[in-house]
């Protein structure tokens, strides 16, 4: 048997729909030249668009526990003076 290539396909909106070796891809799929670098990615007829951004982490464990540590004393003050 020969050795099957892999062939990648996108949707009529440029949305990735995955590599096919031997399957038909669905009806109506464009073929591309290769994977997007993140499968959110969108195929705009010549290229993909670029990877969404990562998501920015607000703060980190140390800097939470931190801040708990301080409501957790305010807290313990408030409830002191019988509040």
């Amino acid at each position: 048997m020969e050795g099957l290539m892999t062939r990648y396909f996108v949707d009529a909106s440029g949305a990735y729909l995955g590599g096919f070796d031997g399957a038909e891809p669905p009806a109506g799929s464009i073929e591309v030249a290769g994977p997007p670098e993140h499968g959110a990615c969108t195929w705009n007829g010549a290229a993909w668009s670029d990877p969404p951004e990562e998501p920015e982490v607000i703060l980190e464990i140390d800097q939470l526990k931190e801040q708990l540590a301080q409501m957790q004393e305010a807290l313990n003050s408030f409830n002191s003076l019988g509040g």
